[in-house]
């Protein structure tokens, strides 16, 4: 097109960007981005938003938020994109402030805002903040869309809100039996979405079902339900299975997980991580090796571990081996008491000791 002598427009760009993400693509995205500042279409907010969105997901945030920053004309639009390239990424804080900085500077949040914050909610377990965007929903007349309904219902059920995930909406109950380990009513949701009503399961469907199995150890129904499957099942489906061979051991079914993870997330090192945990329970010591070589050689790394407590509607953030937390000595020292008393009460009762 370009050598054709035609000009791209905005739509062309912002088509072009969207391909870029999806691809994952930085080079391609870089270019892409000189290409629109050479040609003057950055000034038009549509094309920043689609550089955001474009930068969080070939994994670039500092890129997407120098250009969030820049926009001067800020729309709805804008703010989500950057809290849900936060969100995707884990950074929950940096969600959280975007967030409260679009509501101070008197933008209404739609229902995409809603539905990109509350997984951010969910995640750090902020139980009041989900039920303020409940609230903010209600009142706003947002709930009354499916999308933000079911986005609430996840969150509570996640949060083990049981009662009133189900009062939400009573026909997507089965994410919230995954998080109450109700095998039975999970299976009955499920068929009944079949038998009853004549709706077709998808992906999301199918991987609370093997979530659901997999933690109460019910491997061989939920290799059958994969193999059932009347399509190709994706990362959100074998993700819940291999964390299950690691709960219940299982190399075999493992190995089968892993091996189209892996096809699938090439540099999701979280795949490799948990396979050679997998192996090294298993005692399987020259695989475990060898798999921690491919990772170093690679530069694969999976992110410390994170936590979140929420205390007086204040949510506090602990990594692993960090201790930048302001209390962190006092943490520490409550926490060595607890060792400690844990440790007698095991003693006391079995004469050994943990």
């Amino acid at each position: 097109m370009v050598r054709s002598g035609i000009r791209a427009d905005m739509f062309t760009a912002i088509a072009t960007l969207s391909s870029i993400g999806e691809l994952k693509c930085l080079k391609g995205g870089k270019e892409m981005h000189a290409h629109v500042i050479r040609n003057g279409s950055d000034y038009q907010v549509s094309v920043p938003n689609s550089l955001i969105d474009m930068y969080y997901k070939c994994g670039c945030l500092v890129a997407a938020w120098q250009i969030f920053d820049s926009v001067t004309n800020k729309t709805v639009v804008s703010w989500s994109s950057m809290i849900k390239g936060y969100v995707c990424h884990e950074q929950i804080y940096d969600a959280f402030s975007i967030f409260m900085k679009m509501k101070l500077d008197g933008f209404k949040v739609d229902s995409i805002t809603v539905i990109n914050v509350l997984p951010a909610c969910v995640n750090v377990g902020a139980l009041e903040q989900v039920k303020y965007l409940h609230g903010y929903s209600v009142k706003g007349g947002l709930y009354l869309m499916q999308s933000v309904n079911t986005a609430l219902l996840v969150s509570y059920a996640k949060c083990g809100c049981i009662e009133i995930a189900r009062k939400l909406f009573d026909e997507e109950e089965i994410t919230a039996c995954v998080n109450s380990g109700c095998v039975k009513e999970g299976w009955e949701c499920f068929k009944e979405m079949t038998e009853k009503y004549g709706c077709q399961p998808n992906q999301e469907h199918y991987a609370c079902m093997i979530d659901l199995l997999g933690r109460a150890g019910r491997m061989k129904e939920a290799s059958e339900l994969i193999k059932s499957m009347p399509f190709e099942p994706d990362a959100r489906v074998l993700g819940p299975l291999l964390s299950a061979c690691k709960l219940h051991p299982n190399t075999s079914l493992a190995e089968f997980a892993a091996q189209r993870l892996i096809s699938m997330e090439p540099k999701n090192a979280g795949n490799y991580i948990l396979l050679s945990n997998i192996y090294a329970a298993a005692g399987k010591w020259d695989i475990v090796g060898k798999m921690r070589t491919f990772l170093r050689d690679r530069g694969l790394k999976k992110n410390p571990g994170c936590s979140w407590l929420e205390i007086n509607g204040k949510v506090h953030e602990f990594r692993v081996a960090d201790r930048s937390h302001p209390l962190s000595d006092d943490i520490y020292a409550i926490l060595g008491d607890i060792e400690m008393e844990i440790t007698d009460i095991k003693y006391r009762s079995s004469g050994n000791l943990l």
